[in-house]
């Protein structure tokens, strides 16, 4: 679902929450974080602008970005005052995810400047959340358990990077995946409490998310690889392509050898497809909620991925019959030589 693709009431609660976030911006802000902020997309590399507008420009579709609008379809009883809250809320919590993101990958720079703005950003989530979920014993639980799961879910990369985690596997990455963007659950926790939702319906809503954000992540580890070995990033996607002294950088290798690897390989189909069932398990948790917008983007997520992971598919095996083909050429074109050959020796025995 594109901006354009999207229904008009989300486009226009989209319109809303970027006019608030730029009006915090303007408003909370220094004259010197604000720069940093609006500096800071490009220097993440999310941007080929130097400065930027609107947080729009960076967060892809807006189903991502107006996730509280989404979660409220099958909870109406939310104030529209306290859902626009919540959005701001979700973006800067996005936000912050990508700094922290960036700082720990060694893509952005540590910098007064930037520990300053998370501070401000960090400030105005706890404000937000203070004021639409109030003292509510049961989100501040959920809210400190998503916390120390995140910060958790980030402290793995480094870990596996030096090899002291061999034997993994895709439930760990479904899970260390899952905890690393644990942040974005909370305004959809505060979304599902404030209007009504019990314990069991709570826990379907943040396993439903998990599958969706598992699904996103198996997506960009398989398209965005090149970027991640250049950077020095470890991802699953990497580590099945490498041999054990490469993952442990204990021998180099070069990025031409593992396009190779990468082309020959299932693994791309296979994180396709894996991506896909995931998006199939989001939706079939969704199939307890009135969620319409929601559930038409992951419809569309799924299909998307299925298709892929089937085109990848074929153009392998396509790749592999042209490689057959090949061999076999040019065994036709050596055989008679080494019959004719074989012919003779027999003669002068």
């Amino acid at each position: 679902m594109s901006d354009a693709a999207a229904t008009p009431a989300l486009r226009a609660f989209d319109d809303r929450i970027d006019h608030l976030y730029r009006r915090w911006l303007r408003s909370a802000l220094p004259p010197t974080l604000r720069e940093v902020a609006r500096a800071l997309p490009h220097a993440m590399s999310f941007s080929p602008q130097p400065r930027w507008r609107t947080w729009r420009d960076v967060y892809g579709t807006p189903v991502f970005r107006a996730l509280p609008f989404l979660i409220a379809e099958a909870f109406p009883s939310v104030p529209r005052a306290t859902l626009e809250q919540l959005g701001v809320a979700h973006v800067l919590i996005i936000l912050l995810a990508l700094i922290d993101d960036r700082l720990n990958d060694r893509q952005l720079a540590f910098a007064r400047d930037t520990n300053l703005l998370r501070y401000a950003v960090e400030g105005e989530i706890h404000a937000l959340l203070g004021t639409t979920v109030g003292p509510r014993a049961d989100f501040w639980r959920r809210f400190r358990r998503d916390v120390s799961e995140y910060v958790d879910g980030h402290s793995t990369e480094p870990v596996l990077w030096i090899g002291r985690r061999p034997a993994y596997t895709h439930s760990h990455y479904a899970r260390d995946s899952a905890a690393k963007t644990a942040v974005c659950r909370i305004t959809a926790v505060a979304v599902a409490l404030l209007g009504g939702a019990p314990p069991p319906a709570v826990r379907r809503v943040v396993a439903l998310l998990d599958h969706y954000l598992v699904g996103m992540q198996y997506l960009d580890d398989a398209v965005d690889w090149e970027e991640d070995f250049r950077g020095g990033r470890w991802t699953y996607f990497l580590q099945l392509h490498l041999r054990p002294q490469e993952a442990r950088r204990a021998v180099p290798v070069t990025l031409a050898a593992l396009r190779s690897r990468v082309a020959t390989s299932q693994v791309t189909a296979d994180f396709f497809a894996r991506g896909s069932r995931h998006y199939a398990a989001c939706l079939r948790l969704l199939g307890a909620f009135d969620m319409p917008t929601f559930r038409d983007w992951v419809i569309h997520k799924r299909d998307r991925l299925h298709g892929m992971a089937t085109a990848r598919r074929q153009q392998q095996d396509t790749y592999r019959q042209h490689f057959v083909q090949t061999l076999t050429r040019a065994f036709d074109d050596q055989y008679p030589i080494m019959l004719r050959k074989s012919s003779s020796r027999s003669k002068r025995m």
